[in-house]
């Protein structure tokens, strides 16, 4: 079969400006005998390019997740070292309550309150009062 001139510069500059050979809108192609055959070419660049936007929203998903859990972490870490701290005042708090507890079981701050309170001296002791 012979080819005109025209036609054989146009299935060239097809088959060489497209990546899946000579292909016109349709996503048909021009066999030698001059007929148009339907390809599957457009369809297939629809999937890939169907399949990298789901990937790209998925990975997007995960990086989106990936930031939320960090920040999260980061919020758990600031309320942990605060817990700490407020655990670490109240362990002070519960010594100094403890030392209060045995000087106030003890014979000193009996005695101690009874002069400051009642006026009671000891039994070899004598009371004076400052007088105006």
């Amino acid at each position: 079969m012979h080819y005109s001139k025209k036609k054989y510069i146009l299935v060239l500059w097809l088959f060489l400006s497209t990546s899946s050979g000579p292909q016109t809108k349709g996503g048909e192609i021009m066999q030698p005998n001059g007929r148009m055959k339907a390809v599957a070419g457009r369809s297939n660049k629809i999937s890939v390019l169907i399949i990298v936007a789901v990937c790209i929203l998925l990975g997007t998903a995960l990086l989106w997740g990936r930031s939320r859990l960090h920040s999260k972490n980061a919020e758990y870490n600031a309320q942990e070292a605060q817990i700490k701290e407020s655990i670490a005042a109240q362990e002070e708090r519960s010594e100094q309550l403890d030392k209060y507890e045995r000087y106030v079981k003890s014979d000193e701050f009996a005695e101690k309150t009874a002069r400051e309170k009642f006026g009671l001296v000891g039994e070899d002791e004598y009371a004076v009062k400052a007088g105006n």
